[in-house]
């Protein structure tokens, strides 16, 4: 497992001694005090390729980039789509439990919440469809296929 971890210094940085020692801790800091000097989603394609899943957590700018970074990744490192069998199941719907844990990149969104109860719509996003989804009902962890980035992160 590794964790790409990006902070503006090195006073935000997490310590090391905290982390189990099989975790590759991989650090980015926007003034360079420590690690790469940068953004954290600069260090994303040298490591994309060998990943299975990723996870994110973050400021909704930072989280539109990756999810730009997971939607172009097929074509980058030449993954072949392969055609479906005849009667083949179908796909999980988009925004299922099942789909959000086969998904190559999840987010966990950071809305503020006034209610926490999903009446006073003031942590919704829209999903892929411009759809609102409550971050503290049908999220906070979504699949970044589902949610629409291009309008209100871009």
């Amino acid at each position: 497992m590794t964790l790409l971890f990006g902070a503006s210094g090195a006073r935000e940085v997490y310590p090391t001694a905290l982390l189990p020692d099989e975790v590759e801790y991989v650090i980015a800091t926007d003034d360079g005090s420590v690690g790469h000097r940068g953004f954290v989603t600069e260090l994303v394609p040298a490591y994309e390729g060998w990943a299975d899943q990723a996870f994110a957590c973050g400021p909704a700018p930072m989280l539109a980039v990756l999810a730009r970074l997971a939607a172009g990744r097929r074509e980058r490192l030449g993954v072949a789509q392969l055609g479906r069998k005849r009667g083949g199941g179908k796909s999980d719907p988009l925004g299922s439990p099942a789909a959000r844990r086969r998904s190559y990149l999840q987010v966990s969104m950071e809305q503020n919440m006034g209610c926490a109860v999903g009446a006073c719509l003031g942590c919704v996003v829209l999903d892929a469809k411009g759809a609102p989804q409550r971050v503290c009902r049908e999220g906070p962890v979504f699949a970044s296929d589902e949610l629409e980035w291009e309008t209100a992160w871009a």
